[in-house]
């Protein structure tokens, strides 16, 4: 018993020493903690939960929990070393064990500020590996950060001639990851000849440099229709200037947009098709990427009025599905089917040679699942690394158009067919296949091509996407 009441008479001699207590053994701000820099301390605190109240009521948002990301000053894991040891060797082993394990400074600043934001701004702090959706980027600083750390790196290359943990010379700044590697290597016996055992009292304050609030993004997706040859699936820009006024991007994210409030989308899609090529009957897999959203808690329920919205706006884009909220699972998925699933085209096609479609189709039937080399197009040359590409055909047929198709398609294309022979071939491909380049075979930069299997000249006059073998979301 006498040795803890003496090993207590220690502990206040020497806290009353650091200036850490007064007479009456109670805690001053004047001071900073030799330890956390003033971090734990009444006048950090007060400055920290100003400046959050205000940073929270500028980031307006509907998530009742936070969590905060905390960047400490280097040097603080440096002081807690120096002072553990300090304690380890200079008290009695009944009062101070040195396995016991010590709390981390940012858990125990978590545990100060949980009761009064539950207080001040009605949401929960989450403390637990549970992090919240929505979070805090908290930025503390201390003037003398970087000449403590490096007073540590100097000697101890001083003692051991050691120089893995110095930084190189066009190096200014020492790394936290430098110091955890230094404080794993270096001995407790080195520690104390290169740094002040026990630490000396801070000449000041940590700052709070920055509070940053932002919000973990959310996906939605769903399958879209694109019914115009005229509107491009993401805004199309050359040179600084818009090619179409709008896009399948723009109409399907101003509603998400303006719901969640988020800052900005990023919009995903399993391929695309070019600007005269329509996307039909099931649609094309997407998922939008909402960035640092506000209002996220009732979007799930809100979809479905938000797809009527979209569908109501236009007729050129149509979601054709239920839209859903995606996890990064099914967004892999969404990347994978990009080049590993099937896909399924109609191409009415002309040219100068006649035909007939049972003997066509029967041509056709002989060239199934078809391997072709494709070379970069000469159309994308000037954006696509020059390559060859093996793709497959999987399926291929013929039929000649209507009568009311090809009315249909000569209003839409204003093109005279007299003369010339119209088909309609239906492919079914491997994705990532330059289908019309397989048509008309780009001056023998694909191989084989429909032109060169049928022995004559032909061209695609227009191209729908009529299915994409993903199951989507």
């Amino acid at each position: 018993m006498s040795n803890i009441v003496e090993s207590f008479n220690k502990i206040n001699n020497f806290l009353s020493k650091l200036k850490i207590l007064d007479d009456n053994e109670s805690v001053r701000d004047t001071s900073p903690c030799v330890v956390c820099l003033g971090i734990l301390q009444n006048q950090v605190l007060a400055d920290f939960i100003q400046k959050m109240i205000s940073q929270i009521e500028d980031f307006k948002n509907d998530c009742s929990t936070v969590s905060f990301n905390l960047t400490l000053p280097t040097v603080i894991q440096i002081r807690e070393r120096a002072i553990q040891y300090y304690l380890t060797t200079h008290f009695s082993s009944n009062l101070w064990d040195d396995k016991i394990k010590v709390q981390n400074i940012k858990e125990v600043f978590k545990w100060f500020i949980s009761p009064k934001i539950k207080c001040v701004m009605n949401k929960n702090l989450e403390i637990s590996n549970i992090l919240s959706p929505f979070s805090i980027d908290v930025h503390i600083s201390y003037s003398e950060d970087q000449e403590e750390c490096s007073q540590l790196l100097n000697n101890y290359d001083q003692l051991t001639r050691v120089t893995d943990f110095k930084p190189k010379s066009n190096r200014s700044n020492i790394s936290k990851k430098t110091i955890d590697s230094l404080t794993s290597a270096i001995t407790d016996e080195q520690f104390v000849k290169c740094y002040t055992v026990p630490p000396s009292v801070p000449t000041s304050f940590v700052n709070i440099d920055k509070l940053i609030c932002k919000h973990d993004s959310i996906f939605v997706g769903g399958c879209y229709q694109k019914l115009s040859r005229k509107i491009s699936q993401t805004p199309w820009v050359v040179d600084g200037e818009l090619k179409v006024t709008t896009s399948v991007q723009d109409i399907i994210c101003c509603h998400l947009m303006d719901f969640t409030k988020a800052e900005h989308t990023k919009f995903l899609s399993s391929g695309r098709e070019d600007v005269d090529v329509r996307m039909l009957l099931s649609g094309r897999p997407f998922a939008i990427e909402l960035v640092n959203p506000r209002y996220t808690k009732h979007l799930q329920e809100n979809l479905f009025d938000l797809r009527n919205k979209i569908n109501a706006q236009t007729e050129k884009v149509k979601i054709s599905n239920d839209l859903k909220v995606l996890t990064k699972t099914n967004l892999q998925k969404l990347k994978e089917g990009e080049y590993s699933k099937s896909k399924t085209y109609r191409a009415l096609c002309i040219c100068k040679k006649n035909f007939d479609i049972e003997s066509l189709n029967s041509i056709l039937k002989t060239k199934q699942n078809l391997e072709i080399v494709q070379n970069t197009p000469v159309r994308v040359l000037h954006r696509r690394a020059v390559s060859a590409r093996k793709r497959v055909i999987y399926e291929l047929r013929a039929r000649l158009p209507t009568v009311q198709e090809i009315e249909r398609y000569k209003k839409s294309t204003n093109c005279n067919f007299n003369d010339c022979t119209l088909i309609i071939y239906d492919f079914k491909t491997q994705a990532g296949t330059y289908v019309k380049e397989f048509v008309h075979g780009d001056f023998g930069r694909t191989n084989p091509s429909l032109s060169s299997i049928l022995d004559t000249e032909i061209d695609i006059i227009s191209l729908d996407v009529t299915h994409i073998s993903l199951e989507w979301p």
